[in-house]
């Protein structure tokens, strides 16, 4: 299937379990293979919540782009930048807390 970014950028964003993240706002591409990347996701332009989804966490792309349970947040917080696990509780992953202490 043939998409374009227009297109794309329409898609709904959902996990496997059916949490709802957002859209796509951004990709960010390898300029050395011409491939995406990462996919920016927010709720809404408005949303302080960035998601960071990588390719290999996209499970499929149709009617919308599902993704894997485990997806990246980032902080807009200059002091919290650093990447973190979404909690367990929302999305499937490992809470913050716990991928500290390993």
């Amino acid at each position: 299937m043939i998409i374009n970014l227009h297109q794309l950028k329409k898609l709904p964003v959902v996990t496997k379990s059916g949490v709802k993240l957002g859209k796509i706002r951004e990709i960010n591409f390898l300029a050395e293979t011409q491939t995406v990347y990462q996919y920016i996701v927010r709720p809404s332009f408005l949303s302080g919540r960035t998601f960071l989804i990588k390719t290999n966490q996209v499970l499929e792309i149709g009617n919308k782009i599902v993704v894997d349970d485990a997806v990246i947040a980032e902080t807009n917080n200059e002091s919290d930048k650093a990447n973190k696990f979404i909690e367990n509780q929302i999305l499937g992953g490992v809470p913050t807390s716990e991928t500290n202490q390993q």
